[in-house]
């Protein structure tokens, strides 16, 4: 009995904290545009997953993510992005290829852009080519797993699957932007890693991780808009 005991009050704890982290990840950063006049966006689930390049692909690193954005300053969209980012002696290249269902989309791949140029240290320059396309992105999820299709002229370029370690306790932060004024960005999430992720249609190389977020929320200051 006393065990038992032990594991219902155990079961109760972690999901308080589970809810607890939920509830901060949501009401932070809206309570904080609204008295900062920040603007921001809110995502759930916001996966990504890391692959070394495929052999035809001459880069160090290869990301795939999908974003449900189910509030923003500008309203509801979805994102996808495919890049792969290479470091030689003097500079980096990072290749970003973006996909949105509204072109609203456009406007938090060009913040992303621009604070993925402001990570550079003079000694160490990012060259950074990237491109937007407007999509049509069909998503399926469930509590802790998302499928994306993703689609440009009735061409379906790849799907990916995305699941959550149920085998590792979730976690939640709140974080600034490395290189950058926590002014100008700020993140909270809730997550855990990210199992092997599937993807078909694409080349990719090996999976070397990734993070499930179930909900993930960004403040940036206006000054980033374009």
């Amino acid at each position: 009995m006393i065990e038992l005991r032990k594991r219902t009050f155990l079961k109760i704890a972690v999901g308080s904290v589970f809810i607890c982290s939920f509830i901060l990840a949501l009401m932070y950063p809206a309570i904080f545009a609204k008295h900062k006049d920040k603007i921001y966006f809110l995502m759930s689930p916001n996966p990504h997953a890391v692959f070394t390049p495929p052999p035809s692909k001459e880069a160090d690193i290869m990301y795939v993510w999908v974003a449900v954005v189910k509030d923003s300053t500008y309203g509801s969209f979805t994102m996808a992005l495919v890049s792969y980012e290479t470091y030689y002696t003097e500079y980096a290249y990072y290749e970003y290829h973006w996909y949105t269902d509204r072109k609203v989309g456009e406007t938090l791949a060009y913040i992303h852009d621009r604070l993925g140029q402001m990570w550079e240290e003079e000694e160490y320059p990012i060259v950074l080519d990237s491109d937007v396309s407007v999509a049509k992105i069909d998503v399926t999820t469930s509590e802790h797993q998302l499928i994306a299709t993703v689609r440009v002229k009735d061409k379906t370029l790849f799907t990916v699957g995305f699941c959550a370690d149920m085998s590792v306790p979730i976690e939640s932060r709140i974080r600034p932007l490395p290189e950058v004024a926590q002014e100008l960005c700020l993140g909270v999430s809730v997550y855990r890693p990210t199992l092997q992720a599937s993807v078909t249609g694409m080349e990719v190389g090996d999976f070397i991780g990734g993070r499930f977020e179930y909900i993930d929320t960004e403040l940036y200051d206006s000054s980033l808009l374009p």
